[in-house]
């Protein structure tokens, strides 16, 4: 197994990786917020305080949907809903 580093801040797990159950089925919760259904290999994610791991196709992007978390949460849940 590759090396995976974790960082623990404000309350999240941010990690590269590992063998987690990912929300909607390891595609990027921010493309699902924006409309877009992204595949992801779940390399760039975040864990919550309640246990749930959310993929994203890059950093960048993880950190954009975490500016406003429980809205895009909602918009990509609503989005996954729909498929």
């Amino acid at each position: 197994m590759r090396g995976v580093a974790y960082f623990l801040a404000g309350g999240l797990m941010l990690g590269a990786g590992g063998a987690m159950a990912q929300e909607f089925d390891k595609q990027c919760a921010w493309g699902l917020a924006n409309g877009k259904k992204v595949a992801t290999d779940c390399k760039f994610n975040f864990v919550d305080e309640n246990g749930k791991t959310y993929c994203f196709s890059s950093n960048q992007v993880m950190y954009q949907y975490m500016g406003d978390r429980e809205g895009n949460r909602a918009k990509a849940e609503a989005a996954f809903k729909k498929k």
